[in-house]
């Protein structure tokens, strides 16, 4: 009865035991990381759709309601009116929610190209080259997604010891999330120290055209400049943007060739644009387009917008400026008599113009840096150093 007992418990573990190696889940054909990363042209690609990561629209959406750069469109049936416009925010609200999640999203993906990096060694120098480049890029965009989340979630820029967000410096595993949030003078500390090194790096390559749709030295100099002037650092803010200034080797966009910046993508190379968000045809859909944060359909009367230009800014507008052209659509219903307008939501359409693309280059640009912000960065912190 014993043998009999003992037996039917072997038979059991045996049936109940597996292989330590079945525990691992494991697809047949799935390509990991190991395989999939093994020159510097593969991690470009990675790195390529790490740039896609930041089109979304969040930002520009988020911030023209919740600032009234915008007001409601003759066509709003509800959107947006009872909360962002409203200067109304809860836990629940999306602006700060995607903004939040998009950036940390490019730096963990920042992240880990800057660690399979350390894991190639190429022998050419091509090579060498293009896997410095990739660092030095990878750097700046992670230094950029942070100066970003400081800008949004701190609750003072100026002040060393507000809180701002969490700085990510690595690969995290999945549960490993319980982390306070930095200070301020820690988040500029890391934003400086990426630049820096991307700097170092960016000086050490060959030299190479401009091209405004990769992150390049110019971009880290400039984010350097406006990490400074967030921080009241006016004299290394007006030095670092004078150096884009004076070494760029970029000019400024004239009253003719402006609007092509924003609307056709036919400005030069070198002029106005020190780095720019370039959509695909296949990004001018809907839900991820720049136009459809304000309009159902395309920048027109036609169009259904949702929300238009607000009357406090289109009055700050001179019609003779390029920028006028640029920001106001020129089918718009301009009312002189708004102030008493018994209708002024139908009499006084300000339609917007800026960023509608085209069926070929759809939804065109999210700029995040042009050269006229550098300038006015010089000429203020020229002006607050003297008056501080």
């Amino acid at each position: 009865m014993k043998k009999i007992f003992f037996i039917a418990i072997a038979v059991l573990l045996t049936a109940t035991s597996c292989s330590e190696e079945l525990m691992e889940t494991y697809a047949p054909g799935a390509l990991l990381e190991e395989a999939a990363i093994q020159t510097p042209d593969d991690l470009q690609l990675f790195l390529n759709n790490t740039y896609n990561g930041l089109t979304s629209r969040s930002q520009a959406e988020f911030v023209s309601i919740f600032t009234d750069e915008v007001g409601i469109g003759f066509e709003n049936g509800g959107q947006g009116i009872n909360d962002e416009y409203v200067f109304f925010l809860a836990p629940q609200s999306d602006g700060p929610d995607n903004i939040w999640a998009v950036n940390y999203f490019t730096i963990a993906r920042a992240n880990r190209i800057l660690d399979l990096a350390s894991k190639l060694n190429p022998t050419a120098a091509a090579d060498i080259n293009k896997l410095n480049r990739i660092k030095a890029e990878a750097l700046t965009l992670r230094a950029y997604c942070h100066l970003t989340i400081l800008s949004y979630f701190t609750t003072d820029m100026k002040n060393p010891n507000a809180l701002a967000g969490i700085i990510s410096n690595r690969i995290y595993a999945i549960d490993d999330n319980d982390y306070p949030r930095n200070t301020n003078a820690e988040f500029y500390a890391f934003i400086h120290n990426d630049l820096n090194q991307a700097i170092t790096i960016y000086n050490s390559l060959p030299a190479s055209a401009f091209n405004s749709i990769f992150a390049t030295r110019t971009f880290a100099q400039g984010l350097k400049a406006r990490a400074y002037m967030y921080a009241g650092d006016y004299p290394n803010a007006e030095t670092w943007a004078n150096t884009v200034i004076t070494t760029s080797g970029l000019s400024l966009a004239n009253y003719t060739n402006y609007p092509s910046v924003f609307l056709t993508e036919t400005n030069p190379l070198n002029v106005e644009v020190i780095f720019k968000l370039k959509r695909t045809a296949q990004q001018n859909a809907q839900a991820t387009n720049l136009h459809n944060a304000w309009y159902n359909g395309s920048p027109s009367i036609a169009g259904a917008p949702w929300f238009e230009i607000s009357r406090a800014l289109f009055n700050k507008l001179n019609p003779s400026d390029t920028r006028y052209r640029t920001l106001v659509h020129p089918n718009s219903v301009i009312d002189p008599g708004y102030a008493t307008s018994v209708d002024v939501r139908n009499s006084d359409r300000l339609l917007i113009n800026k960023h509608g693309g085209t069926l070929t280059v759809g939804g065109l640009l999210g700029l995040v840096l042009v050269l006229m912000v550098i300038i006015m960065t010089s000429k203020l912190c020229d002006y607050l150093k003297c008056t501080s």
